[in-house]
This record gives structure tokens, C-alpha cells and sequence, in this order.
């Protein structure tokens, strides 16, 4: 969510629906992802109502 300066919730959710990790994240964060499981990943952003999904694949 470009320009965003809120703190936003995220979640990120395996390929079987599992939630696998959640956090807070303000403008650029760095989440660290070495204990996934290679595979594809969602990552849920929640801006009140709103929200984004984007895929994610770890290698």
C-alpha cells in the first residue's frame, strides 16, 4: 500500500490456508523468512476493511 505512514497488520498464510507468521509493518520492513518451508506463500495486508494480497515464493 504505496505512500501508506500507518501502521498496518499483515499476516502471512501458507498454501493450505495455515497462517504461518503476523506481525506489524510500517513503510519498508524486512521480514525474515529462513525458517519457511520453500514454497508459496500469501501475504495479507490489512488496512481496516481493506486489505492486499501478494504471492511470495521461497526458494
Amino acid at each position: 500500500m504505496e505512500g501508506n505512514e500507518d501502521i498496518l497488520d499483515f499476516e502471512i498464510i501458507n498454501s493450505i490456508g495455515q497462517q504461518v507468521y503476523k506481525g506489524k509493518i510500517k513503510n519498508k520492513t524486512v521480514i525474515q523468512t529462513a525458517d519457511f518451508v520453500p514454497g508459496v506463500y500469501l501475504i495479507k495486508i490489512k488496512n481496516g476493511k481493506n486489505y492486499l494480497l501478494k504471492k511470495i515464493i521461497k526458494e
